[in-house]
């Protein structure tokens, strides 16, 4: 190995001599597959080499005499990986951000709107003709359904960041069907639907 040359491992920490593939294939006996290795000569950039090595053996002897090695140059593999890596950081980063504002952009309205909306099903307006009536459950429904999914999806941005544990308790199954056909028979009442 020439000593002008720096060698590093992929964590940026220098690599001992000893830790070099072909002497850890020497040692043991054993192969090294896809060993990332970054070598640095002075003010040189640095280069990725991907080292395979393989031991050879004499027939009476358990140790190998030397070693077959082969170096792979992974230089733009590895730049592509490293800005694959920023990107996916900054795009998550981004997505976090997102669903912070729209979610707070979404919520504050909504509340209003179901405020004012139960304020228009309550006694005050009970002069509204039926269809208004209609019109407004419907929209009581469906600003009620938005409000679900907005928190459905906090719920999952926090769960995929690790900041929620979940609380895993038994269901009657019975019991959520039966939940959940009163909620589809509500919204297909007047449609023609059957469940």
């Amino acid at each position: 190995i020439d000593l002008r040359w720096k060698a590093i491992r992929e964590d940026g920490s220098p690599l001992a001599h000893e830790d070099h593939p072909s002497l850890i294939t020497l040692r043991t006996g054993k192969p090294v597959r896809n060993f990332r290795l970054g070598l640095r000569q002075e003010q040189d950039t640095l280069r990725w080499l991907s080292i395979n090595t393989y031991p050879l053996c004499r027939k009476a002897e358990e140790l190998p005499y030397a070693a077959a090695v082969s170096f792979t140059d992974i230089t733009e593999q590895v730049r592509h990986e490293r800005e694959m890596r920023e990107s996916y950081d900054t795009l998550d980063r981004l997505t976090h951000e997102f669903i912070g504002i729209v979610s707070h952009e979404l919520r504050t309205p909504l509340t209003a709107i179901r405020g004012s909306l139960s304020l228009l099903e309550s006694d005050t307006f009970a002069t509204l003709p039926p269809k208004v009536h209609v019109l407004l459950n419907i929209a009581q429904t469906n600003t009620e359904r938005l409000t679900r999914i907005i928190n459905n999806i906090l719920d999952l941005d926090q769960l995929e960041s690790g900041r929620v544990v979940l609380d895993v308790v038994e269901l009657d199954p019975v019991a959520v069907i039966r939940e959940v056909l009163a909620d589809l028979e509500e919204a297909t009442q007047g449609k023609h639907i059957r469940i």
